[in-house]
Parts: structure tokens; C-alpha cells; sequence
């Protein structure tokens, strides 16, 4: 299964300039199995789901969120669906307090850690004794400064990333992070020989139990990065 876990549109994100139908329609062109729209502060309605769903049978849609933290740090919440919407700048402490969602059954990973500074200013303790996975490349990872190792387009700030993923015992994730046509698709997590998870909660769990490896379309990559 291929499938790319941090996607933004138009619908609810006001940054993003992809709409949703072009999202599953790239992203079905482009390989993917299934997609996670997780827009800032909002989680889609299950009915929303449903209707996009009914559009585009071969592409499993889930709906995540994208969460900015007052602590500076953004974090994706994949949970059941419930239409949950987050205040702007909330605590994380305030976050976990509220139970909006069941811990046992989300998965929670830190988005695009580094892309600004290569320090960590918030309590690790306080956030990633409840975090399951970290983000560690998206093509706006990639635009803060990339490097080649091996086949792949890896984030300059990678040993980083390695390091806090080793110390919290993190899941890797790969993701687009994508807001536009050109990177749907790019970056995906292929998770192996797994039948595609029916809902969020199932998603979540998955995510949880199985090797994640990343996969990159790099002739398109090699197409933004040389432009």
C-alpha cells in the first residue's frame, strides 16, 4: 500500500491550492493507493468523506488533521472520525486534557520537526511520551534543504530527524505535505503486503503495528528540484 498521510485543500485549508478533487485524481495517477486530507485545525466530516469517496472508489480516503501547538510544533492526528475541530495555538497539555480522541486508537506523528530551526524549544517530555511517529520528509522538509543519500532525497537536517525518531522509538513517515499539483504523489509511505485499512481508527492502528518504508517518484522530484 502506498499512501501519503499529511495532504492539504482547498476545502479547508486557505494555503492550500489543490483542491480535493485534483488531489485524488493526482494522487490516483501518480500511484497512490490512499490519502489522509489533513487540514489545519479541521477534520472532514465523515459524510464529506463519504461523498469524495463515491468520486474515487479506487483510492482510499481518510481524513486526518494538521494541529499547531502553542508549544511551536505541528502534529497530524489520524483518529476516528468525528469532524473534530481544534482551536488555533492550543497547548498540548490542553489538547490531551479535552480527550477529544482516543489515544489508544489514534495515531499522532510530529510534522515537518525541523524545517525551521534545528533546535527543539518545547518540553520533550511533556509531547512525545503520547507521540507515535515522526514526519521525517515532505517536500517542505525538502525545500528547507535537501541532499542526496543513496536513491533518495533526504532533508539536510536528516541526522536530526534519525535521532529523535531512535530516541522516542518513533514510526518514520513520508509524506508530501503537499498544497499544490505538482508534489501529490511524490513522497509515500509503502507499507507491504496489507489489505487497505476500511476506517481511521483501523488506519491508525496499522501505522502502529507494521514497517513503514518510504517511497519517492523521483524523475517528478528531480523535475521541481532542478527548476
Amino acid at each position: 500500500m502506498l499512501i501519503d498521510c499529511h495532504v492539504h485543500t482547498t476545502r479547508y485549508s486557505p494555503c492550500s491550492h489543490l483542491s480535493p478533487y485534483e488531489a485524488c485524481k493526482l494522487a490516483l495517477s501518480r500511484g497512490l493507493d490512499a490519502i489522509v486530507i489533513t487540514e489545519h485545525q479541521i477534520q472532514w466530516k465523515r459524510e464529506e468523506i463519504k461523498e469524495l469517496q463515491q468520486e474515487f472508489p479506487q483510492l482510499k480516503i481518510y481524513a486526518g488533521m494538521e494541529i499547531t501547538l502553542r508549544e511551536n510544533i505541528d502534529i497530524i492526528v489520524i483518529s476516528k472520525n468525528v469532524g473534530l475541530q481544534i482551536p488555533y495555538l492550543i497547548s498540548f497539555e490542553e489538547l490531551i486534557n479535552k480527550n477529544l480522541f482516543d489515544l489508544e486508537k489514534s495515531f499522532i506523528f510530529v510534522a515537518h520537526l525541523f524545517r525551521w530551526s534545528s533546535e527543539i524549544e518545547f518540553d520533550e517530555n511533556i509531547i512525545f511520551p503520547y507521540i507515535h511517529g515522526i514526519e521525517m520528509n515532505s517536500i517542505n522538509i525538502l525545500l528547507s534543504g535537501f541532499k542526496k543519500i543513496g536513491p533518495f532525497y533526504q532533508s539536510t537536517h536528516y541526522a536530526l530527524y534519525e535521532e529523535i525518531k531512535n530516541k522516542w522509538n518513533l514510526k518514520p513517515l513520508y509524506n508530501t505535505d503537499s498544497h499544490s499539483s505538482t508534489t501529490i504523489g511524490l513522497i509515500a509511505n509503502e507499507i507491504k503486503s496489507v489489505k487497505i485499512p476500511p476506517d481511521e481508527e483501523e488506519l491508525a492502528l496499522l501505522l502502529k503495528e507494521k514497517d513503514i518504508y518510504q517511497y519517492q517518484n523521483i524523475d517528478l522530484l528531480q523535475k521541481i528540484f532542478n527548476n
